[in-house]
């Protein structure tokens, strides 16, 4: 039953009675009487409960259209039948309502329980839902969340966590807690604190002095008033030993492609997942989620290469090598180049003034974009037909060189054949001429 003030039974108390009395005959029915049936609220369940909200949904049924006032949703924390004297929300339509009705209720505190009612007020008259509805809110307490673990290596690894803080509250400390003997450490086994505060975003914290080829159990901690939360636990192994990784050269630049040389002293046989080299064009330590070139895993140890492709020309790029260990990434050191825009060339043209130990080489740069080149010459030799710096060179200042040259080559050996061709060094890469001469001393 709806409950109702008293004045609506009473019109419908006489109602009852003058209809009755004309169904006895004890009136003369010579009008017609019009029963109506007031409108009516139900409470529904209510949804997007929060720490301070929610949203209340009630039901008004009107099959007679009549006019409501008001409509809305009492609601308290400590009476079990709240009414309009309570807290409320109503609609800001009145009239002829009917349907389904969303209200939104604020400034609620937080873990507390309340109770909803449904209400509408039509002539004057407080109709309630004749249901109740609890609901709980939520607490926004501040949560720490674990991420991923990085830079693991013999000795330190680096916990990455997530501090969540709706509330923006201070709190007293956070940090990383680890050890080696249980799955669930806590801040009386070895911790790392960070710093404290209203604390909110990604963090990290650092772990050094471990010991190698151990597992370690890891979780993320925060303090609030003299609560510790932890986040979900994570583990890693430390490497067996330190492996090192370095970046040697770069090497072949053209407009578009590139060699990476690099180095991997990994004595105790350690397996990799993968090795290769990352490069950007606007990180100066480049990462594998810019572009990268790798080679197959396994126990590598010693110099390897990788091929940088789909350069753009005169383009300045950062490199770094890199191993994945275990899931983990470890990178080099960075080394920069720039790609041409178009190589310069260089070509050996002839030989003169050859003696018993000296002779002239004289070669020709094509360098019309006047790119600046570090060095220019001639590499000879009596025993490589196709002669590099390492045989033997002779070479001429650097800068932006473009046109005829000569390098005199000097200490030759009497009545003996010299191969001879000329080069240049752009950027730290050798490019040789793609033609070789030759000639002979005197005796």
């Amino acid at each position: 039953m709806y409950m109702i003030k008293n004045k609506f039974y009473t019109k419908f108390l006489l109602l009852s009675i003058v209809s009755m009395m004309s169904f006895l005959g004890c009136i003369k029915n010579d009008f017609n009487i019009i029963y109506i049936t007031p409108p009516r609220v139900d409470i529904l369940t209510p949804s997007n409960i929060e720490g301070n909200s929610a949203k209340g949904n009630i039901e008004i049924t009107n099959q007679d259209t009549l006019h409501i006032t008001l409509a809305g949703i009492c609601f308290s924390s400590t009476n079990f039948t709240p009414t309009y004297e309570d807290d409320n929300v109503v609609l800001s339509q009145s009239g002829k309502l009917s349907g389904n009705y969303s209200l939104n209720l604020s400034n609620l505190d937080q873990n507390t329980v309340y109770f909803l009612r449904g209400f509408i007020i039509y002539e004057n008259d407080i109709i309630y839902s004749n249901t109740t509805i609890t609901i709980t809110t939520i607490s926004n307490l501040p949560k720490v969340i674990k991420d991923n673990i990085t830079e693991i290596k013999a000795t330190k690894a680096t916990i990455n966590f997530n501090v969540l803080n709706p509330n923006n509250v201070i709190l007293s400390s956070a940090g990383v807690c680890y050890s080696d003997l249980t799955n669930l450490p806590t801040i009386t086994n070895n911790i790392v604190p960070i710093t404290n505060g209203i604390l909110l975003g990604n963090y990290s914290a650092q772990i050094t002095g471990l010991l190698f080829s151990t597992k370690y159990y890891v979780r993320s901690y925060i303090s609030y008033n003299n609560i510790v939360y932890y986040s979900e636990a994570d583990s890693f192994i430390t490497s067996d030993t330190l492996s090192n990784i370095s970046l040697d050269s770069l090497t072949n630049i053209s407009r578009t492609n590139a060699i990476g040389n690099f180095k991997i002293n990994n004595s105790s046989n350690m397996r990799f997942d993968a090795a290769g080299i990352c490069y950007s064009s606007t990180s100066i330590n480049p990462v594998l989620t810019d572009n990268f070139s790798s080679i197959a895993g396994g126990n590598l140890n010693g110099n390897y290469t990788a091929n940088l492709t789909n350069l753009t020309p005169f383009t300045t790029y950062y490199v770094r090598a890199y191993y994945n260990y275990n899931g983990s990434i470890y990178y080099s050191n960075a080394l920069m180049f720039i790609t041409p825009n178009l190589i310069p060339t260089v070509s050996i043209t002839n030989v003169s003034t050859i003696s018993d130990t000296a002779a002239k080489g004289n070669f020709k740069i094509n360098n019309s974009n006047n790119i600046y080149l570090k060095a220019a010459g001639i590499c000879f030799s009596n025993t490589n037909t196709t002669p590099e710096i390492q045989d033997g060179y002779v070479d001429v200042f650097g800068g932006e060189l473009n046109g005829n040259y000569v390098a005199n080559v000097t200490c030759l050996k009497p009545n003996t054949t010299y191969f001879i061709r000329a080069y240049i060094n752009f950027n730290g890469t050798i490019y040789y001429s793609t033609n070789v001469l030759n000639f002979q001393t005197n005796p």
